[in-house]
């Protein structure tokens, strides 16, 4: 038996060198992990939403008019939604619509003069290109300049830019992938104050709703514990992750309340396993290698990394199916990274993250006869 509020960190077991500790890690747990037959990603339907729809070259042009003064100035915890407008236009007709807004986020709130945004619906959407969203929409922004006390985040307005676009393309390949994440659109917003006067026009993105994700996937958004998990949505999890050099992120288990994740849903399938949900990927390493859980490493040492969770978790024949289904994607991952907006900088490192990744994947799936036939 396990003591009571024992810690599971599967994070850290997916960092570790040896095959037989990455198994030993697992099999320890095995009463809190379903086994699977099939090591495929779990493919989840395309968004129904107008909104998530569209292709991921495509920007939505906004303007949001509110007291931003207000909301950039109030502290997290004295934080409330106040009114303000969303317009946008189609087939050149003006749509303009009540809401309410305010600031969210945890770590860009505090670092951040653009903060994230929580947008509410004052009324229904339906004939919007909203349609299909319950109420609410998480805006991600550009962060900004915040009183030359930055951390992590500091940057050039040309850094800003190309970290917020590197990471809306992440989403956009995981979508590509077909997984389980928030699918994600592209947009500027124009912010204007109340008493008119234009503060910024700056690239953003919309995120999908959980609510939404969990229902195109056939999953429950779960508000209950959770004891057990799909074995081979923990090992994909891993997987992507490191695929998109994404450290920042943990799972847990506690007695009392079951699997917790630190950037991480959890959403439950009809017969009652977990899958995760990986969001947040601001500070994955491409682009924040100085970041601490990124360790300031090389390129080198990233591939490295990828090289030991292919070999140390998906080192058996049977397993290879959501391997060969990120590389098989490559082609369009790398159509996506060529045509985007990315600066021609950090367009060329996305390129060079691509095609070394591809080279490892390639590598790994030779060693096994059938997808040695598959890659000729």
């Amino acid at each position: 038996m396990l003591k009571k509020e024992l810690i599971v960190f599967l994070f850290f077991c997916a960092i570790k060198t040896s095959i037989i500790a990455q198994t030993n890690c697992l099999v320890q747990f095995k009463d809190y992990i379903e086994t699977s037959n099939t090591y495929s990603i779990y493919i989840c339907d395309k968004p129904n939403i107008p909104l998530f729809n569209l292709p991921v070259d495509s920007v939505l042009e906004f303007e949001i008019k509110t007291d931003f003064e207000r909301i950039f100035s109030t502290e997290k915890d004295e934080q409330s939604r106040i009114p303000g407008t969303l317009c946008y236009t189609v087939n050149q007709k003006k749509v303009e619509l009540p809401i309410s807004i305010k600031a969210r986020g945890r770590t860009r709130f505090a670092f951040c003069m653009y903060k994230p945004l929580e947008i509410k619906f004052d009324k229904p959407v339906y004939s919007t290109i909203f349609n299909g969203i319950n109420d609410e929409i998480s805006i991600i922004t550009h962060c900004g300049e915040k009183n030359s006390k930055q951390w992590i985040f500091k940057a050039t307005e040309s850094e800003y830019k190309n970290k917020l676009l590197g990471e809306y393309y992440l989403y956009s390949i995981l979508e590509t992938l077909g997984t389980i994440t928030r699918s994600v659109s592209l947009c500027k917003i124009k912010y204007i104050n109340i008493n008119d006067s234009i503060l910024t026009e700056n690239f953003a993105f919309v995120l999908e709703p959980d609510e939404n994700v969990a229902n195109r996937c056939n999953l429950v958004l779960n508000k209950k514990n959770i004891h057990l998990l799909d074995e081979s949505s923990i090992k994909n999890t891993i997987l992507i992750n490191y695929f998109i050099t994404n450290y920042d992120w943990e799972l847990e288990y506690f007695d009392s309340t079951g699997w917790l994740g630190s950037n991480l849903k959890i959403l439950k399938s009809e017969k009652g396993a977990g899958y995760l949900l990986p969001y947040d990927f601001k500070i994955f390493a491409i682009l924040y290698p100085e970041y601490w859980k990124n360790k300031g490493e090389s390129f080198d040492e990233y591939c490295y990394r990828f090289q030991g969770v292919l070999s140390d978790l998906f080192y058996d024949k049977k397993n290879q199916e959501s391997v060969y289904q990120i590389y098989i994607k490559i082609p369009e991952i790398r159509a996506i990274l060529e045509n985007s907006y990315l600066d021609i900088e950090y367009k060329e490192r996305f390129i060079y993250w691509i095609d070394s990744f591809e080279f490892i994947l390639y590598s790994h799936l030779s060693r096994f006869n059938k997808y040695r036939r598959l890659l000729k």
